[in-house]
Formats: C-alpha cells, structure tokens, sequence
C-alpha cells in the first residue's frame, strides 16, 4: 500500500463524533477513531507493520514539519503522546484493576496515579463504563490539530 493510499485510508478510518447542535464546546467538532470500526485494508496494514516501523514514520513526518522555531522539548511531547493512549488502554485491559495496570506497565502505584492524575484518566469512571456494556468499544477524541484529547470506552 503506497502512502498516497494509506493517507486515505487513515481519513477514511476517521469519522466524526456525535454534536449536541446545542453545544459549542471544542469536543463537539472532533474526531473518532475506533480500531474496530477501520477498514479492513487499514486493519491489515496496522497488523503487520511493526510497532517501531510505525512510530519511525510518524516520527519522521513530525520532523519533516519542524524548523528552527520548533520546541526543543521532542521528547517530552513524543512520551506525552504514546504515554496517555498505554496508560488508558492498560486500565482498560485490567477491568480498572490499578494494581494490574501497574504491574503490566512496570511502574509502582505512584507512578501510575500520577500519570493517570497528569492525564486526567479516571479509573473510577472507566470501570463504570466497562460495566455499562459487555460489549463496549474503546474510543479516542482527537482535537482539530489531530492531537489526542480524550480516551473513552462507550458501548455500541
């Protein structure tokens, strides 16, 4: 699959959240990815590249857009960007269970509890919406500069 293919299957994969006509907040206009919901080709592609083949490529077209008045602080951003969606989708693989997720992530508790207060995750809803549904989807917000914005498990 060339990038030229890739790029809209990746847009294709987007699609827009549910508006309240009545709300003006920013999370009103953004965007939903579910990894269920892509198409199969994308499926496919995410499937059988590597974890370190993706991150490079992203990586490389972040860097492509920088120039002299780009922040210095790279790395701090890059963490903060894979840190959140681990952190969630590691709560969420334990049922909520902080003491799994911090044994899985290989971190103690405080390090966890901050990460998670630093994200603004809340274990305790998140174990309210896994009980809601058996069948529940997982769910990322990103904001309108394709920044990640909010994790959430909703049901279908």
């Amino acid at each position: 699959m060339n990038s030229e293919n890739l790029n809209r299957t990746i847009e294709g994969a987007t699609v827009q959240g549910p508006a309240d006509e009545n709300d003006n907040s920013p999370m009103a206009n953004d965007k939903l990815l579910s990894f269920s919901s892509c198409p199969d080709e994308f499926k496919l592609f995410i499937e059988e590249t590597s974890l370190e083949k993706l991150v490079y490529w992203k990586l490389y077209n972040l860097f492509e857009k920088f120039d002299e008045d780009s922040p210095n602080d790279i790395l701090k951003t890059v963490l903060a960007h894979v840190e959140r969606p681990l952190f969630a989708l590691v709560l969420k693989k334990t049922k909520g269970n902080q003491s799994k997720a911090a044994d899985v992530l290989g971190c103690n508790r405080n390090t966890l509890h901050r990460k998670l207060k630093e994200f603004s995750i809340e274990p305790k809803d998140l174990r309210k919406a896994l009980r809601s549904s058996e069948n529940s989807q997982s769910r990322a917000t990103y904001n309108n500069n394709n920044r990640l914005e909010e994790i959430s498990v909703e049901a279908r």
